[in-house]
């Protein structure tokens, strides 16, 4: 499994904007612009963005995104690719994207930990969550990592808030969905965000910080460099790994990290 993930904290030059979008298909720069605020038409196109970038390091081409397309549940999928899935999450100030190859479907969700009113989510806990909310010392980082790990798996089985949030419980080690279980990690991307991603059989997740200065290199040399990574990422699995745990390796001065969360009890 391989994440990559930009900042969005600061506003795009109009002509930085324009140069991106001509990265990407017409309707991806339609989509992203139908937002009315700047933090949500560049999370829009940083996530595919993000995808492209992923695709690189794990298909090794830098993905026809035209080829996006959607379930019957609003879910994204790219036609053509069946044993690779994907996942976009987007919150205040951070968008990240989760790949994999011959993993079944992956989830993953990013909030940032901004401030509560706790009685107004009682709809999407289970009594126990609940009650283990009311009597926490650390109430943010303990709803964020509740709440990521149950919308990661969520977006993992496919059907999101098509499905009762109340019905899974996300202090399970293992987290089921009907008769599917999943692994469910915890990643430490910022100091101000919780992050959860979710998959089936889940051992390691190496993980990419990217910048925008990145996809404004001209000419495709982004996408040559990250091609160069790939070949130099000696045994970069296609599929879930097996990364020895803190795994650390560095190639051309860009870190990749095998890390691996803690399961929340």
């Amino acid at each position: 499994m391989f994440l990559a993930y930009v900042r969005n904290e600061r506003e795009l030059a109009p002509a930085n904007w324009e140069r991106l979008l001509a990265q990407v298909p017409p309707e991806i720069g339609e989509q992203a612009g139908r937002y009315r605020r700047w933090q949500d038409r560049q999370a829009s196109l940083f996530g595919k963005l993000l995808l492209r970038t992923v695709c690189t390091i794990l298909l090794g081409e830098p993905t026809d995104l035209g080829r996006l397309t959607h379930d019957a549940y609003r879910r994204p999928r790219l036609e053509g690719y069946h044993d690779f899935d994907f996942n976009i999450s987007h919150t205040d100030g951070l968008v990240v994207c989760v790949g994999a190859v011959g993993a079944g479907r992956v989830g993953v969700d990013v909030e940032r930990r901004l401030p509560i009113r706790l009685e107004e989510f009682r709809r999407v806990f289970t009594d126990d969550e609940y009650g283990r909310l009311t009597a926490a010392e650390h109430l943010l980082e303990d709803f964020y990592r509740l709440w990521t790990r149950k919308e990661s798996v969520m977006k993992a089985d496919g059907r999101g808030f098509h499905l009762d949030a109340r019905t899974i419980d996300a202090l399970a080690e293992r987290i089921t969905v009907g008769n599917r279980s999943y692994d469910v990690k915890s990643l430490a991307l910022t100091p101000d965000h919780s992050c959860h991603v979710a998959a089936a059989s889940l051992t390691s997740v190496r993980l990419r910080s990217c910048g925008v200065e990145d996809w404004l290199s001209a000419g495709g040399l982004h996408e040559q460099h990250l091609l160069h990574l790939r070949r130099g990422l000696a045994g970069l699995p296609r599929r879930i790994g097996d990364s020895p745990q803190g795994e650390k390796t560095q190639c051309d001065g860009q870190q990749y990290e095998g890390q691996f969360g803690e399961n929340t009890q």
